[in-house]
């Protein structure tokens, strides 16, 4: 299985277990080193499958997006960062996989919305809109391509690669313009996204996982980029368990810090303690599940057997019944 080669730029080291989330989670420091796109594809395959079109939730998120258009189009600053952080919200119910793990605690779902809010407020302009209502459009009429049981094949030809490069200098453009945001520095993740390398890295890692593996093979090579990928090495591992959750996590040699893939919370691996998913405060949830610094609870997501019996005690409840009068038990 190839992996990016993203070097945890916390602790240095390489990820080594399976990831189950759109983002990568270090396996020794528990940092979040990138995104999964495949992971990201097939969630949003599942959302929009022919089938799921006529859940509220969905045809709710497809009317935003129409409405984010339209108030675009209008140059209506507002309304747009409005309709925005509204289907923001709607995004961590829809594609939970897209926040990884700590999109489960509250504490970080407001954080992110609180860095939405504030990038939005800081990039959106007429320069913004203009971009928005006339996107760059890199011609691909020269690609040649065939579908072999339903895959699309494309011919690594010239045109393949001017396609490849113009996409690489729309991405470059884009990143250069992000890069000093000043939002950034309320990033759930900033220790990882203020480094302007790493960010760089992932975002092309992100367009090659959009294509074919044949074809992201050839755009590695073609990018130079051959040494940033890897197998994932064979590791001892050894099983811990959540402090918060009790769910187990599989745990490398050497590791520090762990973040559990089912509460989102990041273990200390040598100490009871967890790292607060608001203010990355360490604190002992067994003593108490609210931060002491910031005063966020920290939450343990219901499990399938917690939910059947929270719906056996409800059906299995007494009823209240009061004794009916005299006049009640003639006239009802």
């Amino acid at each position: 299985m190839l992996v990016k080669k993203t070097k945890c730029q916390i602790c240095g080291a390489n990820k080594v277990t399976k990831n189950k989330s759109m983002y990568i989670y270090c396996d020794y420091c528990g940092s979040w080193m990138g995104y999964d796109m495949d992971s990201a594809g097939r969630e949003a395959m599942n959302v929009f499958a022919p089938g799921n079109m006529s859940n509220p939730d969905v045809k709710q998120f497809l009317a935003l997006g129409q409405q984010s258009s339209e108030a675009a189009k209008a140059l209506d600053k507002q309304k747009y960062i409005e309709i925005k952080l509204q289907g923001h919200e709607l995004d961590f119910k829809l594609f939970p996989e897209r926040f990884g793990p700590k999109g489960k605690q509250s504490s970080f779902r407001k954080k992110y919305l609180e860095y939405y809010k504030a990038m939005y407020e800081e990039i959106v302009n007429e320069e913004y809109f203009e971009k928005i209502n006339n996107p760059v459009r890199i011609d691909s009429n020269n690609l040649k391509t065939s579908v072999e049981n339903g895959v699309v094949k494309y011919e690594f030809d010239d045109a393949f690669f001017k396609f490849i490069d113009d996409n690489i200098s729309v991405l470059k453009s884009g990143f250069e313009d992000s890069k000093n945001y000043k939002c950034i520095e309320k990033h759930p993740e900033y220790e990882a996204v203020r480094n302007s390398d790493l960010m760089y890295k992932i975002s092309i890692s992100s367009m090659i996982q959009s294509f074919p593996p044949d074809a992201g093979e050839q755009i590695i090579k073609h990018l130079g980029m051959t040494n940033d990928f890897i197998d994932i090495p064979d590791v001892n591992l050894t099983e811990r368990i959540c402090v918060v959750c009790n769910s187990k996590l599989s745990v490398p040699a050497g590791s520090n810090n762990v973040v559990c893939e089912t509460c989102g919370c990041k273990n200390e691996i040598n100490t009871s303690n967890i790292s607060c998913p608001n203010c990355a405060a360490n604190f002992d949830p067994k003593a108490d599940p609210t931060c002491p610094f910031c005063n966020s609870k920290v939450e343990k997501p219901k499990s399938m057997s917690d939910a059947l019996q929270e719906k056996y005690m409800e059906a299995t409840k007494p009823k209240e019944t009061k004794k009916k009068g005299f006049f009640c038990k003639l006239f009802g």
